[in-house]
């Protein structure tokens, strides 16, 4: 078999104690798989997962578990100086794993579970339940030590091997269309997982998904896919072709698309915060789609800076819900060039979601006035009203490294760009791009607070003077 020669491979026989013991030290890396298992909401369902095991009870099951040994694998990137996988294994083995799963993740997990007589681990056996703590003692003790699986450790393969032997191994019949683009290691696929998760779930969670099981399934990774491949070729279609074609030829986005995202992703952010979950109806996803675009043509296009973002929520479904109402008056033969609900659910058509892209930019130029008088919308701020990376160093030594909360701040974290310095007095209430008037903090924690003011916490903001600014919105 080619796998153990390439890459160095142990193959040995593990009972369902054993593999009982390996799943905690098992890292199941979301970067090119699902977190799937019992546990998570994904891969198997529980269908699946006792049929799995009454077919493994009777013998009647030949799958593999393989899993990558992560000292081993550390000490081979070294030898051939794989900078990438170095940092990869180092930081896993920092942080107390001893294997990465490669395939094999649903098995391990089902049968652990089954030992620990989860509650949907079981054997129907007519009309009754039967766990593993059911059954008799001396085909407990068979089933949990005798019985056994094939377990193939991997001491020598790199991290993007890892990725593209996840992606051989598992067919598209095995994983979905979204999950197969990603198991691709490159900065684009590295860039939407990081994108679409973190904080930024909440997104997805509040305003569009109905469960939160989908995450597992990368749902939210393939809308956030599909938004950058619109500004990357506003003319291809948003479909499977299109999708695969974005992973397959694109290695990075450009840095606009990405500065882009980011920056719209973060105004989304607010709004998902500020509403809440969505508990009457979710947003489908040509509504997702057309909220993102009209937030990026106001910061972008316009310039102007969204201030209340529950508002300017309210004003884009409630123009969406005008323009659904005219729709109903559309004939049949006309929908495709006068529906504005047609448009929505033709997202994915170029041509169709230029109608839907017109309409929406139109109504903004119509209302964007009264935004700004009902303070929804606000003049966008200048560059003299953003800190600068000094500024911030500035600010980082004047909180002696402590947010206002008294968390440590990290230099580290500093340079990787995930501290945030906001106004403590607000831009809109006349606030100056100071020191004395900034203030070094989470993303988490400037999201909160959005463009409301704090009151004064360290020695340098209650000390030195502010200054009023000239120009107030």
């Amino acid at each position: 078999m080619k796998i153990l020669d390439k890459y160095d491979a142990k193959e040995q026989k593990r009972s369902i104690n054993q593999l009982r013991k390996l799943i905690d030290k098992t890292f199941v890396d979301p970067s090119f798989q699902r977190n799937g298992g019992v546990a998570k909401g994904s891969g198997w369902n529980f269908k699946e997962s006792r049929k799995y095991i009454a077919a493994f009870l009777d013998g009647a099951v030949y799958n593999r578990i393989i899993v990558a040994d992560v000292v081993t694998c550390l000490e081979f990137a070294k030898t051939e100086r794989d900078t990438e996988s170095i940092q990869y294994f180092k930081g896993l083995l920092e942080q107390g794993w001893h294997h990465v799963s490669i395939d094999g993740n649903n098995t391990m997990s089902t049968l652990a579970h089954y030992l620990g007589n989860h509650d949907e681990m079981y054997v129907q056996a007519g009309n009754e339940k039967v766990y593993f703590k059911d059954l008799p003692e001396d085909l407990s003790e068979d089933v949990k030590y005798t019985e056994k699986i094939d377990y193939t450790t991997l001491r020598q393969i790199s991290k993007p091997d890892m990725c593209h032997l996840f992606r051989g191994l598992n067919t598209q019949s095995a994983l979905n269309d979204q999950e197969y683009r990603q198991a691709m290691p490159s900065a684009l696929s590295a860039f939407i997982r990081d994108l679409a998760n973190g904080d930024n779930q909440l997104i997805f969670t509040n305003l569009i998904l109905k469960r939160t099981g989908y995450l597992d399934r990368r749902y939210h990774e393939e809308i956030t896919a599909a938004l950058a491949l619109r500004l990357t070729s506003p003319r291809v279609t948003l479909k499977k072709r299109g999708l695969d074609d974005l992973y397959e030829n694109n290695k990075k986005l450009s840095l606009a698309v990405e500065k882009t995202m980011e920056k719209v992703y973060i105004e989304l952010l607010k709004m998902a915060t500020a509403m809440g979950s969505l508990k009457s109806e979710k947003l489908s996803k040509g509504q997702l789609h057309l909220l993102f675009e009209a937030t990026r043509s106001v910061i972008e296009d316009l310039k102007l800076s969204i201030i209340n973002h529950k508002e300017f929520f309210a004003y884009f479904v409630g123009t969406c819900a005008k323009a659904e109402s005219l729709s109903r008056g559309v004939t049949q033969q006309n929908l495709h060039a006068e529906s504005f609900t047609q448009w929505l659910k033709s997202y994915s058509n170029p041509t169709e979601w230029d109608n839907a892209i017109n309409l929406s930019h139109a109504a903004m130029a119509s209302d964007c006035e009264g935004l700004i008088k009902k303070k929804i919308l606000a003049k966008g701020r200048s560059e003299e009203d953003r800190f600068t990376f000094e500024q911030k160093k500035e600010l980082f030594l004047r909180q002696a490294g402590l947010d206002r909360h008294g968390n440590a701040l990290s230099w580290a974290d500093l340079y990787k760009g995930l501290y945030e310095a906001d106004h403590v007095k607000s831009v809109k209430a006349g606030g100056q791009t100071t020191i004395a008037n900034g203030e070094l903090m989470s993303r988490e924690d400037n999201r909160k607070k959005g463009a409301n003011s704090n009151e004064p916490h360290f020695d340098y903001q209650q000390t030195e003077p502010m200054e009023e600014s000239a120009c107030q919105v």
